[in-house]
């Protein structure tokens, strides 16, 4: 069997072959061209020669149905082999550039020796730097707490409005008569001072409250 020869076509250049021999006056019975056809065949076809050989009343026909059965067998299993292959090679290509190198292991943060840019520490780069994550979560922090401490109650049915803090109220007024009033833990205090306060909704529109109390210490507006 030539290189590059498919087993679909060899059993038609074998028969070529024999049809050939019989011209030139050659008796090339069915048992003799058994032994040529196996002979022929490469070394996957090894194991399955032995089998024929040793197989009685086995005709030609049978030996060729079974040589393209295990033909196609073997290019199947070449096919599946290159595809596997092929994503194999995918994957390392993958991982070898998300890691920086390709094909190489991961980086990890003990492999860098020069100075961090934001800590001046040495061991890791600006970008993982610890320094800067803990800021980072302060800041968090402290903008959560700015926005909560900045958040109204507004009661349509309340009596009046109070707040603890003097930011942000306007026309500031002295009552009349004080209004006693009780805090937290049955503290009392004196209120003596209303003003007005303007904010914005959660719809975008403006809200202005008049006669808002101002009352130090309150827990909540």
């Amino acid at each position: 069997m030539e290189s590059g020869t498919s087993m679909a076509e060899h059993p038609d250049s074998f028969d070529e072959l024999v049809v050939g021999l019989q011209t030139t006056g050659e008796q090339v019975d069915e048992s003799r061209q058994l032994v040529v056809l196996l002979s022929s065949l490469p070394s996957e076809y090894d194991l399955m020669s032995s089998i024929v050989e040793n197989t009685k009343d086995i005709t030609l026909i049978e030996v060729k149905e079974k040589l393209l059965k295990k033909s196609e067998k073997l290019q199947r299993k070449a096919a599946t082999e290159k595809a596997f292959r092929g994503n194999a090679n995918a994957r390392r290509f993958k991982d070898g550039r998300d890691n920086g190198r390709k094909g190489g292991p991961p980086r990890n943060n003990d492999e860098y020796k020069s100075k961090c840019f934001n800590c001046d520490q040495f061991g890791h780069r600006k970008r993982n730097c610890p320094a800067s994550k803990r800021s980072d979560s302060d800041d968090t922090v402290f903008a959560d707490g700015e926005r909560k401490s900045s958040r109204w109650l507004v009661d349509s049915g309340a009596t009046s409005h109070m707040t603890p803090h003097r930011k942000g109220l306007s026309d500031y007024k002295c009552l009349e008569a004080s209004i006693e009033v009780t805090i937290a833990e049955g503290k009392i205090s004196l209120v003596r001072e209303a003003d007005t306060v303007k904010l914005t909704g959660l719809d975008g529109k403006g809200i202005r409250m008049v006669d808002v109390l101002h009352i130090p210490g309150l827990g909540r507006r």
